[in-house]
């Protein structure tokens, strides 16, 4: 069992988000419960940019533009063995195992459209790749985000706290 060691401090609301997880039966269903969770999808969205595996651009009619790193190109922009965390490598091997680095051009936001979570075919792409989630209920579990109560279901913090009220 890995000792719970918290990193860094995360402040990304989407992530603390998170801890607000019903209670769930076991890790299987908290997996499948993230992946239906746009708050985890676009934390993963962020997560994937800062480690380069996306990359954005805008159109000519500024709309933003989403690709993998990699996608299209020779040139190699993604580097799966840059991090020295952990984490960091676990994350980067999902990214190439799953193809993230290759995602073709998509947006977030559709032209034309006004902005939503469920409208998003980035997120929608994200949404459709279980690994990356499976790193992800780690980082939360790591993090004290989610935790395994002592009925042995998977709760998040912040229902955890509530219920001990």
């Amino acid at each position: 069992m890995i000792k719970k060691k918290f990193f860094k401090e995360i402040t990304n609301q989407d992530f603390l988000m998170l801890g607000d997880m019903p209670s769930i039966g076991n890790e299987k269903l908290v997996i499948d419960w993230l992946k239906s969770n746009y708050f985890a999808a676009n934390y993963l969205k962020q997560v994937l940019y800062d480690y380069k595996a996306f990359v954005c651009s805008r159109d000519n009619e500024g709309n933003y533009l989403w690709q993998g790193s990699n996608y299209g190109d020779e040139t190699v922009r993604f580097d799966p063995l840059k991090p020295s965390s952990i984490l960091g490598r676990e994350l980067c091997r999902v990214i190439v195992e799953e193809e993230i680095d290759r995602m073709t051009p998509i947006f977030h936001k559709s032209p034309g459209e006004k902005f939503s979570y469920e409208n998003s075919d980035v997120l929608s792409f994200l949404m459709s790749k279980r690994k990356i989630f499976e790193w992800l209920f780690l980082v939360l579990d790591i993090n004290g985000i989610i935790l395994k109560s002592h009925d042995g279901k998977w709760i998040g913090k912040n229902n955890m706290r509530s219920r001990d009220e």
